[in-house]
């Protein structure tokens, strides 16, 4: 679970991965995914418009 805390950068230097767009965009879709379900409604909307690829 360290990997989706705020320590990741940190972590997988530790864990010797390679640090490229592609890794920072997943981290970054990991974190903002488990926000998800402590948005409001409206939030929720907005959401799902700016990505949609999470929601087929």
């Amino acid at each position: 679970m360290i990997g989706f805390s705020n320590t990741w950068l940190y972590n997988s230097f530790i864990y010797d991965l390679e640090v490229n767009e592609d890794y920072i965009e997943s981290q970054a879709d990991n974190l903002l995914g488990m926000l998800y379900p402590y948005l409001t409604d409206l939030v929720k909307n907005q959401y799902r418009e700016l990505f949609p690829k999470y929601f087929g």
